[in-house]
């Protein structure tokens, strides 16, 4: 803004001049981004380059189209022509968008991972794209699952319908694991209530109450009983535990396994079918040595050398 002064007679005229800057509006698109909300941009609600949500959860991601002088394209949020050429996609098949196409979206998450969400804009001349990069960890505690895998599967439950105990077997170790409802794994149990119907024929121990694992050990020659395991505020899980019959005519000594090097391989005793003092089979194609205990009560130990 100016001030010009002009004198005339005994008057002074003041002539007020307004001077402004016009932007140039090209209505061309250069760039595009990824905002929280809808309507006009402010800083506060543009998203970042990633972001931490727990499966389940639902994430908003709202697209915003610039002109080369930063000034926000409102038509392809007005106009579902120009909204309709804004186009979604996930790096990897890992939970859900709601939509492939428009000017906002809502991604579910599923398993945890890492996944991007990308949008995209084909103007003709260029392909202008943006992206958020999200970390999905497990959700809530939901559902307790027997599994036989000391290290399981991150994103997947293997329930164990029956713990089998074949005839050369005194004790199974399974273990008690905790997922979110889209089968992430979350931890290992604790505090865990145990039950089973027949203690004739099976009896159950929790071996190691911080990472769930429980020993099935064998009561009776054969049968079949069923065990579940709960614990608060978790769906319980069920499980049959069969005993096979034993051979009558062959004898089972307890053993305690151990690798070449000495340590300890399995702290759990085993029984293994034996004829006098000589495996009937080896397990695995290792070569297997028998050493007697020196002391009355002690199990003869096996040595594996591989």
């Amino acid at each position: 803004m100016g001030v010009i002064q002009t004198k005339k007679k005994s008057q002074t005229l003041v002539l007020i001049v307004l001077t402004s800057t016009i932007i140039a509006h090209s209505q061309t698109p250069s760039y595009i981004a990824l905002y929280s909300k809808s309507g006009a941009p402010t800083s506060l609600d543009l998203l970042p380059q990633t972001e931490i949500i727990k499966s389940g959860d639902s994430f908003k991601l709202v697209v915003k189209v610039f002109d080369e002088n930063g000034i926000w394209l409102s038509k392809y949020e007005d106009s579902l022509t120009f909204a309709g050429m804004l186009r979604w996609r996930i790096s990897k098949p890992i939970g859900t968008l709601n939509t492939t196409s428009g000017y906002q979206n809502i991604y579910t998450a599923s398993s945890s991972d890492t996944v991007s969400i990308i949008v995209s804009l084909n103007t003709g001349n260029v392909i202008l794209s943006d992206r958020i990069k999200l970390s999905i960890l497990p959700g809530p505690q939901y559902h307790l699952w027997i599994e036989g895998d000391e290290t399981p599967i991150s994103t997947t439950s293997s329930p164990i319908d029956t713990v089998r105990l074949s005839s050369s077997d005194s004790a199974k170790i399974v273990y008690i694991v905790v997922r979110d409802r889209f089968g992430n794994f979350v931890n290992f149990a604790s505090h865990l209530s145990i039950s089973w119907n027949d203690t004739n024929v099976a009896k159950v121990e929790i071996a190691d109450s911080l990472n769930g694992r429980i020993v099935i050990r064998r009561s009776a020659s054969a049968g079949i009983a069923r065990m579940v395991v709960s614990q608060t505020s978790i769906i319980p899980d069920s499980c049959y535990i069969k005993i096979d019959s034993r051979d009558p005519t062959i004898t089972y000594v307890p053993i305690r396994v151990e690798n070449n090097i000495g340590t300890s391989g399995n702290e759990l005793q085993e029984y293994y079918q034996m004829n006098g003092s000589k495996f009937n089979s080896c397990k695995h194609g290792m070569q297997i040595v028998i050493k007697k205990g020196k002391k009355k009560g002690i199990a003869p130990r096996l040595q594996i050398n591989k």
